[in-house]
């Protein structure tokens, strides 16, 4: 009414780093112990998101990409969300040793938030007001998903274990509930992931509570 376009007030363009407080990336590079973490860009989609860090020629003249792994964070545009959903569903079935998280504002989400779901082990919401690094201006929740590592025995893939499901559901509640860091619970469980492949799939299935 005051002559503003609504589109100013629904941001489809700007990815979540570029709308939040440097916070936030702080608080995420926190529970995930890696410091140097990065957002993606869309460029990097193809190559960083791929695990790909450069490549040269072999004796038959062929391009070999060097490959690395690592955590990998992608924070597209709502408008953008569903070609990065594509790719991380691809690196992440290339590489099973890496660890992707996925943030996005929850906005046109019929386009993308399916198939997160379906890669993610688990996932959360950070309503707007809730801490300060998602501020009540942002207007909408920001959903975070952590798809995990694979492991190299049974389970394989870690969603839907018992004890993941709770910790899920107590992330949800501390962001509703208190002012606690929920990143403290996040870091626990990064830290377990490093052990799970040393332990024998008797002892993951009794520490996770995982059904045959």
């Amino acid at each position: 009414m005051s002559g503003s376009s609504m589109l100013s007030f629904v941001p489809l363009h700007l990815g979540t780093f570029q709308r939040a407080p440097d916070s936030l990336l702080q608080w995420i590079r926190g529970w995930t112990n890696c410091p140097d973490l990065d957002p993606l860009t869309p460029e990097q989609w193809f190559t960083l998101g791929q695990n790909i860090i450069g490549g040269a020629k072999g004796e038959d003249g062929l391009w070999l990409p060097k490959y690395s792994t690592g955590t990998r964070l992608w924070a597209p545009p709502p408008a953008a969300g569903r070609p990065a959903m594509e790719q991380l569903r691809i690196s992440r079935h290339r590489h099973f040793d890496c660890m992707h998280v996925f943030v996005c504002p929850r906005l046109m989400c019929y386009e993308w938030r399916r198939g997160v779901l379906k890669e993610a082990d688990f996932v959360f919401y950070i309503p707007a007001g809730a801490r300060e690094f998602w501020p009540k201006p942002m207007c909408e929740p920001l959903m975070v998903a952590v798809c995990l590592p694979f492991i190299r025995h049974f389970p394989w893939k870690l969603q839907r274990a018992t004890k993941l499901l709770e910790m899920e559901r107590s992330v949800r509640a501390m962001f509703k509930a208190d002012d606690s860091d929920p990143g403290t619970v996040l870091c626990k469980l990064c830290k377990l992931l490093r052990k799970l492949d040393s332990l024998s799939p008797e002892l993951v299935r009794k520490v996770l509570q995982v059904d045959e």
